[in-house]
């Protein structure tokens, strides 16, 4: 027998449009750590992700390949006092906020004082997702300390 979820199925890329969309973000300032090489349907994973914001109507204002030569197991310690530090480093004025879209990097730690430092709202992969997740289920509580996102939306 089969069962229906009663929820709907999503991806990382989902939660983060629907995260910068929220905040009213159209023009991001991005912190890029995957890959130019990764070929998808004869595309860079570069090439399709800025196509699939930029259908979504995000534009990309600036944007950093971090992380260059850094081994991908080693990104959850990636010190993120230099993580704070690029993500500032993309800010421009144009930005409406930061995007930084890596579930692999531990950024959810640094969004306050990197919101706090730039005036502008963050949307880290990790945060995004779990924003989106307890909000699809009903649960409407504001979390402090991990952004705009989750404390006021």
């Amino acid at each position: 027998m089969k069962v229906a979820a009663k929820c709907r199925a999503t991806t990382n890329i989902d939660n983060c449009i629907r995260a910068l969309k929220r905040l009213k973000i159209r023009k991001v300032a991005m912190v890029w750590t995957g890959s130019a090489s990764s070929p998808i349907k004869g595309k860079s994973a570069r090439q399709v992700f800025d196509e699939v914001l930029n259908e979504s109507g995000i534009e990309i204002a600036s944007s950093k390949v971090a992380l260059t030569g850094y081994p991908l197991a080693e990104y959850p310690v990636f010190p993120k006092e230099k993580l704070l530090q690029i993500a500032k480093e993309v800010d421009v004025p144009e930005a409406d906020g930061i995007f930084i879209p890596n579930t692999g990097l531990r950024a959810i730690e640094i969004i306050q004082q990197l919101e706090a430092e730039t005036g502008k709202p963050a949307v880290i992969a990790n945060q995004a997702m779990i924003w989106d997740m307890i909000r699809s289920v009903g649960i409407d509580d504001s979390v402090a300390g991990y952004g705009a996102l989750l404390r006021d939306h």
